[in-house]
C-alpha cells in the first residue's frame, strides 16, 4: 500500500508509532500461520466502527485502505495497520480457522456468500410468533404484527402456521403487544436455536458467528436457555434452521 503524507500533519509520529515493536506481528501474519485481513473480512463493519471515529481523517483513510486490500507478504505497513485493528477491535483474539467448522450445521454463516446470519434469524423466529398468533384475538394488534413482516416472511409464516406442528419457544402475548420491536423478538428467538447448536462445538464457531452479525446483537450469546429441552428437540430444530436459511437463500438470490 502507498501513502502520501503532509508534512504539517501528525503522520510521521503515526507511522512512527505503528512501525516501532512491529515485526513480531508482521512475520506472524506474513507467515500464514493466521490470516488476519481475512479475519478482518468476515466481521461485520459495524465492530469497527467506534474504532474509526475515534481516528482523525488521515488516519481513518489509511486503516480504511488496510482493510479493502489483502496485503502482499512484503506490505509491512498495511499488515502493522491490520494488526492494530485486530488488537483493538476483536481482542487480539486468533481463532481457529473456519475449516474447522465445516462439518457443523452452521458453516453456512461463515462462508462467502452464504446465508445472512440476521435474515435466517428472523425466519426462525417466526415459528415462534406463527404459534403466538394463532391465539391472538386483537385484530388490530395481529395486522400491526403482519405489517412489521417483509412480504417473503408473511408467505413463510403463512407456510408453517398452516402445516403447524414445529418446536416453538412461548412468546408472551404482552411482549408482542408491548414496546419492544418486532425484530428483537424475532431475532432473539430465532437465536435461541442457533445457541442450541453453538455449546456443542468449540468456541471459536461462537466467535464468528459474534463477529459476521452486527455488533448490537452481541448481547444474544450471553443469554440463558433451557438446554435439555433444546437437547430432546435437536433434530428438529436443525430443520428447522435448514428450512430458515434456504427461504432466505431463495429471497436473496432473486
Amino acid at each position: 500500500m502507498t501513502i502520501s503524507q503532509n508534512s504539517n500533519s501528525s503522520f510521521p509520529r503515526f507511522l512512527q508509532f505503528l512501525m516501532e515493536g512491529g515485526e513480531r506481528q508482521e512475520k506472524q501474519f506474513a507467515s500464514g500461520i493466521i490470516s488476519v485481513f481475512d479475519l478482518i473480512r468476515g466481521t461485520d463493519s459495524s465492530w469497527f466502527d467506534p474504532f474509526l471515529r475515534s481516528l482523525k481523517k488521515e488516519e481513518k483513510e489509511l486503516y480504511l485502505m488496510a482493510m479493502q486490500t489483502c496485503p502482499s507478504r512484503d506490505d509491512t505497513l498495511t499488515h502493522l495497520l491490520l494488526s492494530v485493528i485486530h488488537k483493538r477491535c476483536l481482542d487480539g483474539y486468533v481463532p481457529l480457522r473456519k475449516d474447522f467448522f465445516r462439518e457443523t450445521p452452521l458453516f453456512f454463516f461463515l462462508e462467502e456468500g452464504g446465508a445472512p446470519i440476521e435474515p435466517v434469524l428472523r425466519f426462525l423466529g417466526l415459528f415462534d410468533l406463527a404459534a403466538a398468533g394463532s391465539k391472538i384475538v386483537d385484530g388490530k394488534l395481529l395486522r400491526h404484527l403482519l405489517e412489521s413482516l417483509t412480504e417473503e416472511e408473511r408467505r413463510f409464516l403463512e407456510k408453517i402456521s398452516k402445516r403447524g406442528n414445529y418446536f416453538t419457544v412461548k412468546i408472551a402475548p404482552s411482549l408482542l403487544s408491548g414496546s419492544v420491536s418486532l425484530e428483537k423478538i424475532l431475532i432473539e428467538h430465532g437465536f435461541v436455536r442457533i445457541r442450541s447448536i453453538l455449546h456443542k462445538h468449540h468456541p471459536d464457531l461462537g466467535f464468528y458467528l459474534r463477529h459476521v452479525m452486527h455488533a448490537k446483537w452481541a448481547y444474544l450469546f450471553d443469554l440463558r436457555i433451557d438446554l435439555p429441552l433444546m437437547e430432546k428437540y435437536a433434530d428438529s430444530i436443525e430443520k428447522q434452521i435448514e428450512l430458515a436459511k434456504s427461504e432466505v437463500l431463495c429471497t436473496y438470490s432473486h
